[in-house]
């Protein structure tokens, strides 16, 4: 999508499949993209079939797989599937360059999920890209909740958003590994 507004979206991944993947707007957004305030959530038993891989589980992107140019993602709730093999949820895109604004997210991760990593705007901020002021929540009872307030590497000069992280809550018969970067795993560059 390069320019427009994407519209406000609720997607909802289906239960026990293989891989759910899916965007809130478009696969790539660019020039003035505007996101929407979409609503997404991962399938239950997402991945969980026999045999199943790194690449099966819930997919979920907010806005975009890739935000370029001067694109800004949408006010998002992102929510991984209660016991998938793995919930990788961002708020709005895996990639964010030039520059990007990231929307203001709700990403929380699914209960009982063996591994949910969260991403408040991005896997990768560089550019001028900068953080919108996220929300994550780690999924209850889950084996394991990475949790990025803004990106997992920030580089150039994206700055991160004003995050709050709060882990998942473990029951009497559960582990629960809560693993919180406010902004980022890796800063690099300017980047703050």
């Amino acid at each position: 999508m390069t320019g427009g507004t994407g519209g406000n979206d609720i997607l909802r991944g289906g239960d026990d499949a293989k891989v759910n993947s899916y965007t809130g707007d478009a696969r790539s957004m660019s020039g003035n993209a505007q996101g929407g305030n979409d609503t997404m959530t991962g399938g239950d038993n997402a991945g969980t079939a026999t045999g199943n891989t790194l690449s099966d589980g819930n997919f979920l992107y907010g806005d975009a797989i890739a935000m370029a140019g001067k694109a800004s993602g949408g006010a998002d709730i992102v929510t991984g599937g209660a016991h998938a093999s793995q919930n990788v949820a961002y708020g709005d895109a895996n990639t964010m360059g030039g520059i990007t604004q990231g929307g203001n997210d709700i990403v929380t991760g699914g209960a009982f999920a063996t591994v949910n990593f969260l991403y408040g705007d991005a896997a990768t901020m560089n550019g001028n890209a900068r953080g919108g002021n996220d929300t994550l929540v780690g999924g209850a009872s889950a084996g394991i909740n990475y949790m990025y307030g803004d990106a997992y590497t920030m580089g150039g000069k994206a700055v991160g958003g004003n995050d709050v992280l709060t882990g998942g809550n473990a029951t009497i018969d559960d582990d629960v590994v809560n693993y919180m970067m406010g902004d980022a795993y890796q800063l690099s560059g300017k980047a703050v």
